[in-house]
């Protein structure tokens, strides 16, 4: 029988009555006296104690165990909680041909985020470089957009102060690692031990970079030998496709551990937005229409899948039927778009659009 830990007052109460029984002629329920004090203190140091011995109980388990201690657990199998990552791309200059551009310059945006230089480049032909840089503070704020605005703090002779964000963004800027992210990572190594290179291998070896929350293994997705991973950054991006650069980064890790005869192609899914149409809806008030939107969006994060060759996605009418009808306060409602149910090709992932009421 599971052992349960009583309650403060609980405590309290069984004090009392063993005053009553060891002390004959007083009572600890009268007040004041000394006896009602003293059944008060002894019940919560005991409770106290008892609290104490569940928290380290607790701990014993990856499921349960949190801080400090899951750190403890993740010792065991050498998988470190991951650490706050600065933010890493490039961004694209312009000035004038042939003009040297040094690492170390200082970058800004219009927000006030904070980058270095961290490589040096010649401006081309066509009055362009390239360069690389890194955020100045680790965590998600220094990620940005491809085309994204920024500008050099410095003023560089025959270079033009203002840049951009080059196509492949700014990724991988991530805090430190909380708890249920690092949890999920030690029950899958738990759960999935290493196999040399099983499709649960490529999942662990990518939840390893920071910022990655969901990955899609395709095997075999274009023939024999080959592996192709996608993966998501829910944290990071609003709709969690990752950027080019996050890309890059998740790629060159997993190229250092896959087995030595597999040929990997990692990839950021392609976002098709899935506009939902609902008529006749009752009551249609705002607060009905905010929790359809809520319950929408846990659907597309719950439900939503990658397409792969070896496991085609289809987002079911009847899904979003149900979640529109889940919505706190909604009587009836009628959905007419999407009007059939949606296959999505290979390397799609669904996004939910917009929601158009008629």
């Amino acid at each position: 029988m599971a052992f349960t830990t009583l309650t403060l007052n609980e405590l309290v109460e069984r004090a009392r009555q063993a005053f009553r029984s060891e002390l004959p002629g007083t009572d600890a329920w009268l007040w004041p006296n000394n006896i009602n004090v003293s059944a008060k203190v002894m019940a919560g140091m005991t409770h106290l104690n008892l609290m104490w011995l569940a928290y380290i109980a607790k701990q014993r388990w990856v499921s349960t165990a949190d801080g400090e201690f899951l750190d403890k657990h993740g010792f065991v199998y050498a998988i470190p909680r991951l650490s706050a990552s600065y933010a890493k791309g490039s961004i694209i200059l312009t000035g004038t041909s042939g003009t040297t551009v040094p690492s170390g310059l200082g970058v800004q945006r219009d927000d006030g985020i904070e980058y270095v230089t961290t490589t040096s480049g010649i401006i081309d032909g066509y009055g362009n470089v390239t360069i690389d840089v890194a955020a100045k503070e680790t965590g998600s704020e220094g990620n940005a957009l491809a085309g994204g605005k920024v500008f050099l703090t410095t003023t560089l002779a025959n270079v033009n102060s203002d840049g951009v964000v080059a196509p492949s963004g700014i990724g991988l800027g991530a805090s430190e690692e909380g708890d249920e992210s690092y949890r999920a990572r030690l029950l899958w190594r738990l759960r999935m031990p290493p196999m040399g290179g099983a499709s649960h291998d490529y999942v662990a070896w990518a939840r390893q970079i920071p910022g990655v929350t969901r990955v899609f293994v395709d095997p075999l997705a274009d023939g024999p030998g080959t592996v192709t991973v996608y993966f998501l950054m829910d944290d990071l991006y609003t709709n969690g496709i990752p950027q080019g650069a996050d890309v890059q980064i998740v790629n060159d890790y997993i190229q250092t551990v896959k087995p030595a005869t597999a040929v990997v192609t990692v990839r950021a899914p392609i976002a098709d937005l899935i506009n939902v149409v609902i008529s006749n809806l009752s009551p249609n008030t705002v607060e009905v229409r905010d929790a359809i939107h809520i319950e929408l969006d846990d659907l597309f994060r719950r439900d939503g899948k990658v397409s792969m060759v070896s496991a085609p996605y289809t987002l079911y009418r009847s899904k979003l039927w149900q979640a529109i009808a889940d919505a706190s306060g909604e009587d009836h409602h009628i959905l007419s778009a999407p009007a059939t149910d949606l296959t999505l090709p290979v390397g799609h992932f669904p996004i939910l659009g917009t929601i158009t009421y008629t």
